[in-house]
């Protein structure tokens, strides 16, 4: 997966090869957004228990990309991006993955919010459960409803 951190989307080196993704401030609203996302589908997921909730679970994520004109792809090469720059940044002496310098910029101004991996899974998980009471009390009433009509 750590492959994917040089895809071509993200823009070519020099001598016209794929070079390392290109992650700046612009995308980090994004990726935020669909970090949540899928952590909230991940979530759903550990009580989908047959193929067809599984499924609309993936479409849900599958949409939040779009929202956001992103791929599913493109969400997976960023995260591997961002994943390599965090580790990068913690050891940059047995950095793996070649890193742009304006990932590294991007992840190290994001790093708190990158690492809190516990402060994402709660608001997941809480995010879910507005869904859920969302869904259980339906559609509030119209005002032609209300008015009796």
């Amino acid at each position: 997966m750590l492959a994917g951190a040089f895809i071509a989307f993200a823009g070519t080196s020099p001598a016209g090869e794929p070079g390392p993704i290109q992650f700046t401030g612009a995308d980090y609203a994004a990726f935020s957004t669909l970090r949540l996302a899928k952590a909230v589908t991940e979530e759903k997921g550990m009580f989908a228990h047959d193929k067809a909730k599984q499924a609309a679970i993936d479409e849900e994520f599958a949409k939040a990309c779009a929202d956001v004109g992103w791929t599913k792809e493109r969400f997976e090469q960023v995260d591997d991006a961002v994943s390599a720059a965090l580790s990068t940044l913690d050891d940059p002496e047995n950095a793996g993955e070649e890193v742009s310098k304006t990932t590294l910029a991007t992840v190290k101004a994001h790093q708190k919010e990158l690492k809190d991996y516990d402060g994402l899974r709660k608001r997941a998980g809480e995010l879910m459960r507005e869904q859920e009471m969302a869904a259980r009390r339906g559609a509030p009433p119209t005002p032609a409803q209300l008015a009796g009509k």
